[in-house]
């Protein structure tokens, strides 16, 4: 059915929920942002505990924006088109998130499994076996 020949209760019934959907999407990316801003500020003092736990915050407000449904039958306009992008950032931004997780847990994975730890341990044995020679 058209939109100009809809009846106008359907039409705000319509608006109002892609104005709710878009206000809860755009709440879970905000809080998103803010908490990525905190990982990164944790992050970059070395505060490591903490910054995984705001990524981890992230990726559950990620979660949240993600299971709203803004590709489905109805969904078409300028307000969905906005909705569309907000969640394909927020999924470029998870993939972000799950890849600094990954590197950051592997800096509290304790010795011997963190590279730079072997690396050490590998000189340290080099100049033991060459002063032994």
């Amino acid at each position: 059915m058209a939109e100009a020949a809809r009846p106008a209760r359907e039409r705000s019934a319509g608006s109002d929920l892609e104005e709710q959907t878009y206000q809860s999407l755009k709440k879970n990316h905000d809080k998103t942002h803010a908490d990525v801003k905190l990982a990164l500020n944790y992050d970059e003092q070395g505060l490591i505990s903490k910054a995984i736990e705001f990524y981890q915050r992230a990726l559950k407000a990620i979660a949240k924006g993600l299971s709203l449904n803004c590709n489905g039958e109805g969904t078409v306009g300028d307000k969905w088109e906005q909705a569309r992008k907000l969640q394909d950032k927020m999924r470029k931004t998870a993939h972000q998130i799950k890849s600094r997780l990954e590197a950051l847990e592997l800096d509290l994975t304790p010795y011997p499994n963190k590279m730079e730890d072997r690396v050490k341990a590998e000189r340290k044995e080099i100049l033991l076996w060459e002063e032994l020679q």
